[in-house]
């Protein structure tokens, strides 16, 4: 549970006090909630559930909501753009890792190998890989141009291209 001192921003209550008298306190959550507000610990409201596109802060001893600024939107947008791109980058190197390659660049180097076995399989990778990068970030352009919402994840790794068709397993 969250608590406000003298109306400060929500946060848990603390792990020892100082009381008026010079003395410390400690185990606060088991006073009970009159010695609580004695000493200045109020139970937070619960915060509102922010809308797309807003804010939740705590402001004059109350949670207030308010529309992202520009740069707030640019930040949240950028910050899904890199988690997806992440979710993305480990899909594709957990694949090529099933494989026995330390990762879909390791795997695609292959391609110029001069091995009958792994050429064919390192330009089976390089396919993939980019099939999926092209899906990936046409669905980003997508999100950003607002015609889309933001996938989770799971639901991009979902809709990505299906996973590689190595070299003699037949379709």
């Amino acid at each position: 549970m969250l608590y406000t001192h003298y109306q400060a921003a929500p946060a848990p209550l603390p792990a020892r006090v100082r009381l008026p008298d010079g003395s410390t306190r400690t185990a606060l959550h088991q006073l009970p909630a009159a010695a609580l507000a004695a000493l200045g610990y109020l139970p937070a409201p619960a915060a509102p559930t922010p809308g797309p596109g807003d804010v939740v802060e705590w402001s004059a001893g109350a949670w207030q909501v308010r529309a992202m600024t520009a740069g707030e939107r640019a930040e949240q947008q950028r910050q899904a753009r890199a988690a997806l791109e992440a979710a993305v980058q480990q899909h594709l190197d957990a694949t090529a890792q099933a494989r026995g390659y330390d990762s879909i660049l390791s795997a695609c180097t292959y391609a110029a190998s001069t091995s009958a076995r792994f050429r064919p399989e390192g330009a089976a990778c390089i396919a993939w890989r980019d099939a999926v990068w092209l899906h990936c970030h046409a669905v980003l352009a997508a999100v950003m141009a607002g015609a889309r919402p933001t996938p989770t994840a799971a639901e991009l790794l979902a809709e990505l291209p299906a996973a590689i068709q190595w070299p003699g397993q037949g379709a």
